[in-house]
């Protein structure tokens, strides 16, 4: 589980006195160390090293760490740290496809903590972080009737900057450990268990594997929300499930390309269609009346675009 450093918590002030940045980061570290209680297998993410981080004007997180008092505490939060910035584990998210704001200023890390459904900590430097939870603005370049528009959203991310915060957060945490299919091949490997209502094409199997972590956390929920539908469907009530999203047929005009050989060979249309985000993402499928569920064709951008 990745643990995400706000960035926009350790903005260095005028001016702070040594006894107040020990407070903060001895914060930290207990708050930390209430987290992997919980969850063992984590790793802290900044935006930059731990050391370099400023917290205030010349307070710099390795010059705490070089005082005796601090030694212990600095060796846990370095053992913790996962080496990679979150710029780079955060390359799978296209800036121009997904974008966080808090109080309208763009929220990096705040922001990746949303989009990899994990949990974000704050260095309590300003009242602002003591909370259980963020609101940010999330913006979504999103397909409209009118063409492709960057549509905005409110949004909770998971945040903790003391340790009480972490109990708010302990029914998740313990739910991490036992998650189904973290992973596409998991997913992938025991999609006749958990998915017992969807077949796929085998052109899907090496789609799933391709995604990145926020696609592939967007395909899983919406996979699962449509084998949901399909548990509750029966074609002698209704020609269709009732869909706990947005499910569409295509066009009379791109049905050509919704066309596939299915698992016995013959060609058939598979036009009906769920989204996934961030972008114009599709999971192209047909109904299957006799098994009451559905195959999937495709899972990647839409069709022609």
């Amino acid at each position: 589980m990745l643990v995400i450093i706000n960035d926009l918590s350790h903005l260095p002030t005028a001016h702070a006195e040594p006894a107040h940045v020990d407070q903060v980061l001895i914060n930290l570290v207990t708050t930390l160390r209430r987290l992997r209680h919980q969850a063992r297998d984590c790793a802290l993410v900044s935006a930059q090293s731990l050391a370099s981080i400023e917290i205030a004007d010349g307070h710099r997180i390795g010059q705490w760490g070089e005082r005796p008092a601090n030694i212990e505490r600095w060796r846990y939060l370095r053992r913790m740290q996962q080496r990679a910035p979150f710029r780079s584990v955060a390359s799978e998210l296209d800036s121009e496809l997904l974008q966080y704001e808090h109080a309208s200023r763009p929220a990096e890390g705040l922001g990746l903590a949303h989009a990899l459904d994990t949990i974000s900590v704050s260095l309590t430097v300003d009242p602002v972080w003591d909370a259980p939870a963020i609101q940010l603005t999330r913006f979504t370049l999103t397909e409209t009737a009118t063409g492709e528009e960057l549509l905005s959203d409110p949004v909770e991310v998971r945040h903790a900057s003391r340790p009480q915060h972490v109990e708010h957060h302990d029914a998740w945490l313990a739910h991490c450990d036992s998650d189904d299919c973290p992973t596409p091949s998991e997913l992938w490997d025991r999609r006749e268990s958990v998915l017992p209502r969807i077949v796929f094409l085998p052109q899907v199997e090496k789609q799933i594997k391709q995604l990145g972590r926020v696609e592939f956390l967007s395909v899983k929920e919406e996979l699962f929300r449509l084998n949901r539908a399909l548990l509750r469907w029966d074609p002698v009530v209704g020609t269709f499930p009732d869909w706990l999203s947005k499910v569409t047929p295509e066009a009379e005009q791109r049905k050509l390309l919704c066309q596939f050989a299915d698992l016995d060979g013959v060609v058939r249309s598979f036009d009906l269609h769920a989204r996934f985000t961030p972008g114009v993402g599709r999971i192209y499928f047909r109904l299957n009346f006799t098994s009451r569920g559905a195959v999937v064709a495709h899972i990647g951008r839409k069709l022609g675009v």
